[in-house]
């Protein structure tokens, strides 16, 4: 199953200061400017009057990797390098940009490059055990996440990266140890509880898997579309978009076999379900169990109600691809 990285750039803010006159107001040369086309602007207006100024580049660059210009970027940090070479955090911010264009030794170079000039720079040492694992180097990448654990008990992003590698490797009861501590550390981390449901789910554990899923859902998928039950009279198609789950509510009888397929019409969408009983609580999940083209399809397949009422059944993806459509259908056996 695909796992997303979720890598963070530190913020820079660059105070607004008055310039020399231009056509274009150099003053939006300011990571806060939400208008992103206009940053670029007013920063390359700027570097067109004073061409080393380092914070014009630094901007410039960071609103660059926003944008997903990730060579742009890289030309503009190594101007800041050229001008101040001991700066960590443009080593950092680089080789994020490296990262993202998979050129994972690039990567790493740089990273530790940031923490040759400050040891403590977590953030660089996080990114470079995620750079580590994405170029299959895990015993590197765990000695990165066993570093910031050692140094700091509160480190979710440690125990992150160290449970997907023990979930990687298997280890599903050493990952959920991890994802454990991680939640403590940072229970609105939506990526903590997806990692652990499929431990959960690897293991078997559909019923204790729930939960983290429907969590994941919830935090990663803030809007809802709630579907009407004559939808579920024959298959019927959702698309979906990365940022809205849908609720299917079905009427059951106790002893009733409940079926529920979620097929994925293209390889670009993971879908998972999860199954709420009459109180609203998940009791039931499935992830990568039904198959299908790439292997990410879900199903409930067969599951024997317990009591009357109504249930719902709760379709979102789980993180191997956020936008496409998937087929469901559902199969209530009296």
């Amino acid at each position: 199953m695909k796992r997303l990285l979720l890598l963070v750039i530190l913020m820079l803010v660059i105070p607004a200061a008055a310039y020399a006159q231009s056509d274009v107001d150099v003053d939006y040369c300011d990571s806060s400017n939400p208008d992103k086309e206009q940053v670029i602007e007013a920063c390359t207006a700027l570097l067109e009057l004073e061409p080393r100024n380092t914070n014009a580049y630094f901007t410039r660059a960071f609103v660059e990797a926003e944008l997903g210009r990730y060579e742009d970027s890289i030309i503009d940090y190594s101007k800041v390098l050229f001008f101040t070479p001991r700066d960590s955090l443009a080593f950092n911010n680089r080789g994020y940009s490296f990262y993202r264009l998979e050129n994972f030794l690039a990567a790493i170079r740089d990273y530790t490059a940031a923490l040759d000039l400050d040891s403590t720079y977590a953030q660089a040492r996080i990114n470079r055990g995620y750079a580590y694992w994405a170029n299959e180097q895990p015993e590197l990448a765990l000695a990165d996440a066993e570093y910031l654990i050692a140094t700091d008990q509160n480190a979710a992003d440690g125990y992150y990266l160290r449970a997907s590698l023990a979930q990687e490797a298997g280890d599903y009861l050493a990952a959920i140890e991890d994802y454990d501590r991680a939640i403590e550390i940072d229970p609105d981390w939506s990526s903590l509880y997806l990692g652990r449901g499929f431990a959960h789910w690897s293991l078997g554990d559909f019923a204790t898997a729930a939960p983290d899923y429907y969590m994941w859902m919830e935090l990663e998928a803030s809007q809802v579309e709630r579907l009407t039950a004559s939808i579920a009279a024959e298959p019927f198609t959702l698309t979906m978009d990365g940022t809205t789950r849908f609720v299917l509510p079905i009427r059951v009888n106790a002893g009733d076999r409940l079926t529920i397929r979620a097929e994925a019409l293209a390889d670009t969408l993971d879908p998972a379900l999860v199954l709420l009983d009459p109180s609203g609580t998940p009791i039931l999940s499935d992830d990568d169990g039904g198959g299908g083209i790439a292997g990410l399809d879900a199903v409930i397949d067969g599951f024997r109600v317990s009591e009357d009422g109504l249930y719902r059944v709760v379709i979102g993806f789980a993180g191997g691809g956020d936008i496409g459509d998937v087929e469901v259908s559902v199969i209530l056996q009296r």
